[in-house]
């Protein structure tokens, strides 16, 4: 379990970092083309870096490359991406926006996590990661990939729940793996009320309530993620987002630290921080925050 932070120059080497990182604590991890290939304790995972690619929609960069795409797998054949165990192109875990150089990245590492957190440039940041659930029961799986898809479109910057904004483990952004198969997450709005489908959710009531009013504490919520019942009429909880909970940042700054005990939580805005509205083509994910715990 560790940290480690610094400076990259793309993501190419943004991704070369992860790796060595990863090695560095006990995971098997190799490049075959553009992909990044990540495994530990029977837990794969893939990174596709696209970061020369182009695609607009009257000449607007509807994707905003450049970007990583996350995917969950269910083993490695040694095979190109398209044909490894389980691959499910859609609804893969996006970060978006990702245009070098980078002013620092930090990596957040545990026995079966990997989360790294992007600042892209002064005050604007990303997120993405993989990594093992803990379990609300026993059962075969338990893997997840997740990221942060904003879109930089005018009509969309206001909202934190724009369909076209798409948060970790909500809004068809990830991926889950229950029983050797892998599943996509699917509409949630943050804070949001679970609904039939979803299959990611943050304590809503907690959440949308929070800072506190008159002391301005606000909660570190776990990041609860569920799958659907077979016969789609309900559905059961797989568990929670190791070290990683949402949070509130209305009377904390970037990087600030919280201590809980003995534990130390590092919070980061969503995408920037910002207690007002913002014109395009600023961006802005107000209030809404990510902690991360840190682990020397």
């Amino acid at each position: 379990m560790a940290y480690e932070t610094g400076t990259a120059t793309d993501i190419r080497n943004l991704l070369d970092k992860v790796k060595d990182h990863a090695i560095g604590h006990g995971w098997t991890s190799y490049w075959k083309e553009d992909v990044l290939f990540l495994n530990k304790n029977s837990h794969y995972f893939a990174i596709e870096c696209k970061d020369n690619r182009i695609d607009t929609i009257d000449g607007e960069n509807k994707n905003l490359y450049p970007l990583v795409q996350l995917y969950c797998l269910t083993g490695d054949n040694g095979k190109k991406l398209s044909q490894q165990p389980n691959y499910l192109q859609d609804y893969s875990a996006v970060a978006n926006g990702l245009f070098p150089p980078f002013v620092q990245y930090e990596i957040y590492s545990g026995d079966t996590y990997l989360h790294v957190v992007i600042e892209i440039n002064g005050g604007l940041f990303s997120h993405f990661g993989c990594g093992c659930h803990e379990k609300a029961f026993d059962y075969q799986g338990g893997s997840y990939v997740y990221g942060v898809q904003w879109s930089h479109r005018k009509y969309d910057q206001k909202s934190i729940n724009s369909l076209y904004h798409h948060l970790p483990f909500t809004a068809n952004n990830g991926q889950l793996v229950y029983e050797q198969k892998v599943y996509p997450f699917y509409y949630q709005v943050l804070g949001g009320n679970p609904i039939k489908n979803s299959n990611g959710f943050v304590p809503p009531h907690l959440y949308n309530a929070s800072p506190n009013t008159i002391n301005g504490i606000a909660p570190l919520l776990p990041y609860i993620n569920c799958i659907k019942t077979e016969n789609n009429d309900g559905m059961f909880i797989l568990g929670r987002v190791p070290d990683m909970r949402a949070v509130k940042i209305d009377f904390l700054q970037p990087r600030e630290t919280v201590t809980l005990g003995t534990e130390e939580w590092v919070v980061y805005p969503i995408k920037r921080k910002s207690l007002v509205d913002v014109e395009y083509p600023e961006l802005s994910s107000q209030t809404h925050g990510i902690a991360y715990k840190k682990i020397p």
